[in-house]
């Protein structure tokens, strides 16, 4: 009986703790992903020659360094979020040689799972030089100039 007693006594609690309730609550959570670009690697120099009678030879290089922006954020083309600032070669007697330069967007491909930038849109640009003939006034000698690509996003 003392054990009738006692299993009755200890049921009830037991029982209230089997059906002990539990309540939850969610905190939404809202994220505002920002467009975010990046040029990452090497630029590789427009190198020419240049001569009064013949014009631009031996033309190498031009290339910027990759663009990779978040899904969405990429620019389409030249014509949206794109400038592009040039200086042209300049001697140090300043005396400048008059160059016009072609800018071309290209599509970098995509990169592989596992990748730093893996999902981004990637882009470069090409850069190309023509100079007409009969520029006598710059001096012999390296010149430096430069084409600066600005990405607004």
């Amino acid at each position: 009986m003392k054990k009738l007693l006692v299993v009755a006594a200890v049921l009830p609690l037991l029982m209230s703790a089997a059906l002990a309730g539990s309540v939850s609550n969610t905190i939404p959570v809202n994220a505002t992903i920002d467009s975010a670009c990046i040029f990452d690697g090497e630029s590789t120099a427009l190198s020419f020659h240049y001569d009064a009678v013949n014009g631009i030879t031996q033309q190498e290089g031009g290339q910027s360094a990759t663009l990779y922006c978040n899904f969405g954020t990429m620019i389409v083309d030249d014509r949206h979020g794109i400038t592009i600032d040039t200086v042209e070669p300049v001697s140090p007697g300043g005396n400048t040689l008059r160059v016009a330069y072609d800018v071309q967007m290209q599509d970098a491909g995509g990169t592989s799972p596992g990748a730093q930038y893996y999902g981004a849109d990637a882009r470069y640009w090409t850069v190309t030089a023509t100079a007409a003939a009969g520029q006598w006034q710059p001096d012999t000698g390296t010149k430096e100039g430069s084409v600066t690509i600005n990405v607004s996003f």
